[in-house]
């Protein structure tokens, strides 16, 4: 992997766009050109934070579940993070909750 020479007001730029698009700080280090450390120390430098905005949740699927997310946000040529937030945002615009036929277990209280 050749490594650029500096840290270029292009590659700056180009960080925050791939924090949005769901990328890891692996990822990004990767995309760049550069060493995960590197980009960490980089970005610290010139005041980048690595950090994802908004809201984040966690969820357990099943492995059969998880390879069928894999093998579709391939597909679509994006990441399972990216994947997963379309499908969610579009169930919420459309209001599709219903449609789903979700069988819940009872929220504890």
């Amino acid at each position: 992997m050749s490594r650029p020479k500096q840290f270029t007001a292009e590659l700056q730029a180009r960080v925050p766009m791939l924090i949005e698009q769901g990328l890891s700080t692996k990822e990004i280090a990767e995309a760049l050109g550069l060493t995960e450390k590197s980009l960490r120390v980089l970005c610290c430098r010139n005041g980048i934070s690595l950090r994802r905005v908004g809201t984040s949740i966690s969820a357990a699927v099943s492995p059969s579940c998880y390879k069928a997310l894999v093998i579709e946000a391939d597909r679509m040529r994006t990441t399972v993070p990216n994947f997963v937030v379309s499908i969610l945002e579009v169930v919420v615009k459309d209001k599709l909750f219903e449609a789903l036929e979700l069988e819940l277990p009872e929220r504890r209280i």
